[in-house]
């Protein structure tokens, strides 16, 4: 039997030296609002930002059609289009074994 996406995703973090640790459920979404970006004499657009917080601490931001980790050293998003759709995603902390 074929391994899942995410298996293969993980084997290969495994083979670099690191377990991969789920910490998607204990994040925090936060969206801000980043100013305005209408011109003038425009009715006012405001235009947001998303933010994601892991014990205190933003570890990733959500750009338009992507998400990414701030320091990819400690952390790694894991998505994949054709198993889960684009809007799905894990977040992971890496363990250095």
């Amino acid at each position: 039997m074929e391994k899942s996406a995410v298996a293969k995703f993980r084997t290969k973090w495994l083979k670099k030296g690191f377990d991969l640790v789920d910490i998607t459920q204990l994040c925090e979404v936060i969206i801000n609002c980043h100013g305005s970006c209408n011109d003038i004499n425009e009715p006012d657009e405001n235009i947001y930002h998303i933010k994601i917080k892991y014990r205190d601490e933003i570890i990733g931001i959500a750009k338009f059609n992507q998400m990414c980790a701030i320091d990819e050293d400690k952390y790694i998003v894991w998505g994949d289009e054709e198993c889960c759709g684009e809007q799905d995603f894990i977040i992971f902390r890496k363990v250095k074994l």
